[in-house]
């Protein structure tokens, strides 16, 4: 077993495929919105005053109307942010675990701890509730990797975990950032 990888448990896999899964679906929905309405607009820009240019126009519209209510009652982003605090809570429980922080200490009580604090999660988050899958409940809840860094000494695992999920935390959001940042000139270019 290599100490450069951490695998997270398939309840965390879960959650995170659920998250992605209704934030796409959220983002779908908001880009039709307003494909449809940046359509209308520029219709009534190019087209004289007829009937099918206005049926064109009108069309279009109700489409973006009907994006617009089927994005309300659907509320994709509400799942999507459920999913995306239970895999967030779950993976600070994982690192909790392996670093041996509270309530992680004990070796004799740790691993039963951990189980009842991922049940906890997913009892107290709405959409894992009904949302986790039986593939995620066979898949193996405390990896070998994270058995492998609890043994460790305490240098040890506090090299490893600034060396690992600070610098995994740190190339997220230097990710995010250039990926907003692409976004924003993109957007300033096209408004």
């Amino acid at each position: 077993m290599s100490l450069c990888q951490f695998n997270y448990p398939g309840i965390f896999q879960a959650a995170e495929r659920e998250s992605g899964k209704y934030q796409k679906y959220y983002l779908f929905f908001i880009i039709a919105e307003y494909s449809f309405l940046i359509i209308a607009s520029t219709l009534t820009s190019f087209f004289n005053e007829n009937k099918i240019s206005e049926l064109l126009i009108v069309t279009f519209i109700l489409l973006a109307l009907i994006s617009s209510a089927l994005r309300y009652h659907l509320r994709h982003e509400q799942a999507w942010y459920g999913w995306r605090a239970a895999s967030e809570s779950i993976k600070t429980s994982c690192w909790r675990f392996a670093m041996k922080a509270e309530p992680y200490e004990d070796d004799k009580s740790a691993n039963t701890q951990f189980a009842e604090q991922l049940m906890e999660i997913i009892k107290t988050n709405r959409f894992a509730q009904n949302g986790i899958h039986s593939d995620a409940a066979t898949n193996e809840q405390i990896p070998d990797a994270m058995r492998s860094i609890r043994i460790l000494d305490v240098q040890q695992r506090l090299k490893y975990y600034c060396n690992f999920r600070l610098s995994e935390q740190q190339d997220w959001y230097k990710k995010k950032s250039l990926k907003n940042n692409k976004m924003r000139r993109y957007w300033m270019i096209i408004g």
